[in-house]
């Protein structure tokens, strides 16, 4: 099972230029110099790797997954932080909302039938998902960290440098909250 994003919810990434400029410490000058690089690159590339390591949704948005069929029972969502079903279907046949539902467990959210899925057929699911940040402010501080980490070492793959890990132990435990558990 893999989610695919269908669109986003809104056009804007959890942190902004200004709020990568505070954490970076760069002046009003330097940051609107620096704009494109920071809003295009470093900001989605930091939310995408939190995504990653977290499993779960941060920006808010749509996402599809498909199956061959149900599982016996319920199942997580391939994304973490499920806020809403918004469509469930089962060999193309609309699947009624009253007949299932969907869990929310803080890291990893499942669908659960109410009493047991369709006998047969492929399952489309479109579910939204993402955080709001003022919940998880460790989150947005992990982001930040990683723009930071990303502005402070863009120059070195232009020059062939070595380029330094962002530390791990307790960077990454900032991610704790919304991490989903593993599934193998």
């Amino acid at each position: 099972m893999t989610a695919v994003l269908v669109s986003w919810a809104d056009a804007n990434e959890p942190v902004t230029l200004a709020d990568v400029a505070a954490q970076c410490r760069i002046d009003a000058d330097d940051a609107e110099a620096e704009k494109d690089l920071i809003e295009k690159l470093i900001i989605p590339g930091a939310r995408q790797l939190a995504e990653t390591r977290s499993g779960a949704a941060i920006r808010k948005g749509t996402y599809r997954e498909i199956l061959r069929s149900f599982p016996e029972d319920e199942f997580p969502l391939s994304k973490g932080q499920a806020t809403e079903v918004t469509s469930l279907k089962c060999g193309g046949a609309v699947v009624n909302p009253t007949t299932y539902q969907l869990i929310n467990l803080g890291k990893e959210s499942l669908l659960s039938p109410s009493a047991s899925w369709p006998a047969s057929g492929t399952v489309e699911i479109e579910y939204e998902a993402g955080i709001d940040l003022e919940e998880y402010p460790s989150v947005k501080q992990w982001i930040l960290m990683a723009c930071a980490w990303a502005y402070s070492q863009r120059g070195l793959l232009l020059t062939g440098q070595k380029v330094e890990e962002m530390p791990s132990s307790y960077v990454d435990s900032l991610l704790d909250p919304i991490c989903t558990p593993p599934r193998f």
